[in-house]
């Protein structure tokens, strides 16, 4: 019966050591989406700083504001998409200037 204990003992310990490294192993990753999100929201700010006045903010605003909501509700991969595709109109209005 002590050995049944034991084992029961170890394999509980095994499983909450495994689920506190994949906690850290979940929320370095959810770290790092997060910068990503705030670096590319830097980098529209910047552009739109830059060139300020072009004629598509309002296209750029509504892609910054969809950005902030989906990055904010953690969905950074579609958040950084739609950062890029603010940036994308960014430059494409840029060149066309």
């Amino acid at each position: 019966m002590s050995s049944h204990r034991s084992l029961v003992f170890a394999v509980a310990l095994a499983s909450l050591l495994q689920a506190s490294g994949g906690t850290a192993a979940a929320q370095a990753a959810q770290s790092a989406r997060d910068e990503r999100c705030a670096h590319m929201r830097h980098e529209l700010e910047a552009a739109l700083s830059r060139w300020a006045g072009l004629p598509v903010d309002e296209e750029v605003r509504r892609w910054q504001a969809k950005a902030v909501q989906l990055c904010s509700t953690g969905r950074q991969a579609q958040g950084v998409r739609a950062y890029s595709m603010a940036l994308g109109i960014v430059g494409q209005a840029r060149a066309e200037k």
